[in-house]
């Protein structure tokens, strides 16, 4: 039983993986949906400054799902989307910054 479970409730766990381990493998999860998945998508029907902000509608659903079951998991989901968006915003800032001082031909 989980510390953080309600007194008295039973949740069932699908491993007895380390927390650690479940996070890792959220964020391992959250960085190949985003690889395989988001960014193609992003690229092809918005402008990529939105790819952190389309991941919203995976990431969401997926955290309300695993949260009771794997919280570790969940956690590691919404590690790997900010680092995804991040990211993407670094790289817009970097972008703009250079396209503002005339620095992109």
């Amino acid at each position: 039983m989980n510390p953080y479970d309600p007194p008295g409730v039973d949740v069932a766990r699908p491993d007895d993986q380390p927390h650690t381990r479940q996070m890792v493998k959220g964020a391992v999860a959250a960085v190949v949906v985003n690889a395989v998945a988001v960014i193609p998508l992003g690229l092809l029907l918005f402008p990529a400054l939105f790819i952190g902000l389309i991941q919203v509608a995976w990431v969401l659903p997926w955290v309300l799902h695993a949260r009771k079951t794997r919280p570790g998991f969940a956690q590691g989901l919404i590690v790997g989307a900010v680092v995804t968006f991040l990211l993407n915003a670094g790289c817009w800032g970097t972008w703009l910054v250079l396209a503002s001082q005339g620095m992109l031909h």
